[in-house]
């Protein structure tokens, strides 16, 4: 009797997991590529073979070999394989092939995964700072005297530095010299970018010291390529300055998207991944968190949504991460970095021939000048008390650069508010009432536009502190990850967009409403039917 096999149907597909979720392959990380075959067919799938090799770019080590038992119809199962980055890997691109083998010959073709490393970003050790101690207290090195020195060891770098250790040369300078009974070397252990450590021993110098003395420190880190030796200048009989704290400014990056993963926030986690890449888009992604001058208030989770925002153009949308400016997601947007990469840079990306989309998202302080009452975006380096067209961003000169760009599509989505106040309701512009304040927006009407702003002129775009996000944001986001889809056609309107986020039973005004006590309804612009995503 002859025996007939159902066959099995097995399609494959791959998810990069590596451990700061920036689908980078990082010098020194491991990451881990996991494959996964899903059983579509009516018979089981047996002995199955995974291999993987490498087919260009930097040799990396790699697990190359795995093997599943059986995949039972309607089952999936995966297998991972650990990738492992050497140190000195270089920027660029790295190309895989995924093979398969099934014992009955039904298996999947093979895939080629191509994936981008990153060179490694090295630690700076360098003294930041220092601070004399005598037994007289004039905070003075006295010629024929004692005193204790202490030195503030930073990282001013991007990487770590690992097991960073000091060590103080025997004869430190002329004159000058270690106390017997001073310890030497010091060990600091890791040091992260903008950590540092303080370190301190006793010097003793004699009559015959000059004016100046240098002392010779030599810093360690456990690559050799990354110590180096450093000479710092003490005055002698001159009072020194004090030690002052360091104040560390802490900025979001790439790397701060593994822990908004590991949060409970509905819109970071299962981020809905597209088919279909838009090659020729462009993006422009801005979120100013920090200003130059103290006396501004933060704008608390502008930087955690505009790299949240990057996550779904790229994996919803289907923007290329290289068509996202700008590159550097913690450039500082001055207001002539701002101008520029709204002038020059966007422009040259763009096709030639005018088919490409263009999304603008910005996230930052909005200010009205209390001349005119115009509407500004207010950049890094700019003070909201004095917004003018040299030091800050006119909205209507901002839209009319946008007009000027051949694009197919354009959106702009607007998280700021420029009323005068910032999201927690506190007044960024001083001796001025919010009232008097209220502002028009200039929002231009074109076929190829559409323009979501957060809120009303004289409204406050407020912040939404229990899902660590601008509130206009999280339900942006929230409806472009599915929940606007109100007719479960597998595409999102502008329309749909629009009914979900202003839903006033459920969702902005709502939640503005319960939160704040405040108002807060988006105002948008453009063609409703135009699809934002699932085309």
């Amino acid at each position: 009797e002859k025996v007939t096999t159902i066959p099995p149907s097995l399609t494959a597909s791959f998810q990069l997991i590596d451990p700061n979720g920036n689908n980078f392959l990082d010098a020194e990380e491991k990451a881990k590529l996991q494959i996964t075959l899903k059983n579509d067919g009516q018979g089981p799938a047996s002995n199955l073979q995974v291999s993987l090799e490498q087919t260009k770019g930097e040799p990396l080590y790699y697990d190359v070999l795995s093997s599943i038992p059986t995949i039972e119809p309607g089952q999936s199962k995966s297998v991972q394989f650990e990738i492992s980055v050497p140190y000195k890997v270089i920027s660029g691109d790295a190309a895989f092939k995924v093979s398969f083998l099934e014992i009955h010959g039904y298996e999947p073709q093979p895939m080629s995964i191509n994936l981008s490393t990153r060179a490694a970003q090295p630690p700076v050790l360098a003294i930041a700072d220092y601070g004399v101690n005598d037994a007289a207290g004039l905070g003075k090195i006295s010629r024929g005297g004692s005193a204790d020195i202490t030195i503030r060891i930073q990282n001013k770098g991007q990487g770590i530095a690992k097991n960073a250790s000091i060590e103080l040369l025997e004869n430190i300078g002329q004159n000058l010299f270690l106390d017997p009974n001073s310890q030497k070397s010091f060990k600091l252990g890791d040091l992260n970018p903008s950590e540092s450590r303080d370190i301190k021993f006793s010097v003793l110098t004699n009559n015959r010291v000059g004016a100046k003395a240098g002392i010779t420190v030599l810093l360690n880190e456990s690559r050799e390529e990354n110590s180096k030796k450093e000479v710092f200048t003490l005055d002698i009989e001159q009072p020194q300055k004090k030690l002052e704290p360091i104040i560390v400014t802490g900025k979001e990056n790439y790397v701060d998207i593994e822990k908004v993963n590991n949060l409970s926030i509905d819109i970071e986690k299962d981020i809905p991944k597209t088919t279909k890449a838009n090659a020729g888009a462009v993006a422009v992604i801005i979120g100013i968190r920090d200003y130059a001058s103290g006396d501004i208030p933060k704008v608390e989770y502008a930087k955690r949504d505009a790299l949240l925002m990057r996550e779904y153009l790229i994996s919803t949308l289907g923007y290329d991460p290289k068509n996202i400016l700008p590159q550097n997601p913690d450039e500082l947007m001055t207001v002539g970095n701002l101008k520029n990469l709204m002038r020059q840079k966007l422009p040259s990306y763009l096709k030639p021939d005018g088919k490409s989309d263009i999304f603008i998202y910005y996230a930052g302080h909005g200010a009205p000048s209390t001349a005119s009452s115009q509407p500004f975006f207010v950049p890094y380096d700019c003070d909201p008390n004095y917004v003018s067209d040299d030091n800050a961003y006119k909205m209507s000169d901002f839209y009319a650069d946008i007009a000027k760009v051949k694009a197919r599509n354009k959106t702009i989505v607007i998280d700021a508010c420029f009323s005068g106040q910032s999201g927690d309701g506190k007044a960024i512009v001083k001796n001025a009432s919010p009232v008097l304040l209220k502002v028009d927006n200039p929002l231009f009407a074109s076929k190829d536009a559409v323009i979501f702003q957060s809120s009303e002129a004289n409204q406050v775009s407020n912040w939404y502190p229990e899902k660590k996000h601008g509130m206009f944001t999280y339900f942006f986001l929230k409806g472009l990850k599915g929940e606007a889809d109100l007719d479960n056609d597998g595409k999102i309107t502008v329309g749909e967009l629009e009914n979900f986020i202003n839903d006033e039973n459920n969702n902005l005004p709502y939640v503005s409403q319960r939160e704040m006590q405040r108002k807060q309804k988006a105002v948008i612009v453009g063609e409703r039917e135009k699809v934002i995503s699932g085309r």
